[in-house]
């Protein structure tokens, strides 16, 4: 009964600071709405920075961070509409708002701010500078795939489309890596979403061509031709596959992602793991036991081993496992089985307590702002 009155007082007193707030913003002008959004953002940045990859985890927050953070995060944008001018400053508001909610798991919300930034973009467009419309495209192509996702992971399969096909409009003229980016989600909308492995190679293979003549040294070169070799490797073509995952397997060896300024791990393994896995398909076992040993150094090397973490790990494991059974190393693989599930289960368990935990407060706030 205790716990229950918590949370009861605890709503209660959300719902004063939303009406109070609310009913503060009837009289503000433009200059005190601008003041109030950068102080609340500066108690925002205080313990969790706009530009720090832990903002957007949900493991980062406790449960009263979180109903912090979420308050703040409405009441800046409540008061965009009371500011006036600052065109670049309040788009940026609605894509980080956007990309906040997609990160950590809500699509409903995130699609309700990317539609508002996109809303208030075509609007207000010819009132930005050149500089800030250059700023801005790989923000909007990046929306497009991200609004994508956000259908995607609630079905609306049609809405999918329709932003790919927008993203691949906008970027068609522009010669970044952005460019074949746009056909290479495209493609795997094809590959995840509709199962058309011939469409999703069609997509594959024009970013493919477009990166390997504009763009050879991008990182992005492996992702596709990763895509390129699974849609093979569905087709039951493994021999057409094992070429593209091992030059995918040197790649990420070699060479650094540059938004990371670090090497790609998590391709890095996944890579190596699929070469395993398809020499034994083809019952190259001897060089699938090379490319096991190759792949376990990079587990005890310094530059790469601090940035594994479980499911790439899981990766590993799985091609171990697949590799020990076609060997008939029976004892083996069970041991590496039991390791494999223990994982699993810790994963699993550590996502669904989030998951629950995040979902509960969210509906509680959005209740909140209802009432």
């Amino acid at each position: 009964m205790n716990l229950v009155k918590h949370y009861f007082f605890q709503i209660i007193i959300v719902f004063i600071c939303f009406s109070f707030f609310s009913f503060s913003q009837t009289s503000l002008s433009s200059d005190d709405a601008l003041k109030k959004y950068k102080s609340i953002t500066a108690k925002m940045e205080q313990s969790f920075p706009e530009n720090d990859f832990k903002t957007y985890r949900r493991e980062s927050f406790s449960e009263q961070q979180l109903q912090t953070y979420l308050i703040q995060l409405f009441q800046r944008l409540d008061l965009l509409p009371f500011i006036e001018g600052h065109y670049f400053f309040k788009m940026h508001s609605y894509l980080h708002s956007g990309n906040w909610f997609k990160e950590l798991g809500f699509p409903e919300e995130s699609i309700k701010w990317y539609k508002a930034f996109f809303n208030y973009y075509n609007k207000y467009e010819d009132y930005l500078s050149d500089n800030e419309k250059q700023e801005l495209v790989e923000m909007i192509t990046y929306s497009y795939s991200m609004q994508a996702y956000n259908y995607a992971k609630i079905g609306q399969l049609d809405s999918v489309a329709l932003e790919h096909k927008k993203n691949i409009a906008f970027i068609k003229d522009v010669n970044t890596i952005l460019n074949p980016s746009a056909f290479n989600n495209y493609g795997l909308f094809f590959y995840w979403n509709k199962k058309d492995l011939d469409s999703a190679l069609i997509y594959f293979k024009k970013a493919y061509a477009i990166t390997k003549e504009r763009f050879p040294n991008h990182t992005l070169i492996g992702s596709i031709r990763d895509n390129i070799a699974d849609v093979y490797s569905d087709k039951n073509k493994p021999e057409k596959a094992l070429p593209l995952y091992k030059e995918n397997f040197e790649l990420y060896r070699n060479v650094k992602n540059k938004k990371l300024n670090d090497y790609d791990v998590k391709r890095l393994i996944s890579a190596g793991a699929q070469v395993i896995e398809t020499e034994v398909k083809l019952n190259q076992l001897k060089q699938a036991q090379q490319t096991l040993q190759d792949l376990k150094k990079i587990f005890v090397t310094p530059k790469f081993n601090k940035r594994i973490r479980g499911n790439t790990k899981l990766e590993f494991l799985n091609a171990q496992e697949t590799l020990y059974v076609a060997q008939n190393k029976i004892g083996d693989a069970y041991t590496i089985s039991k390791i494999r599930h223990k994982i699993v289960d810790s994963l699993n368990t550590v996502s669904k307590i989030t998951d629950m935990k995040w979902q509960d407060e969210l509906n509680t706030i959005s209740l909140d702002r209802v009432h």
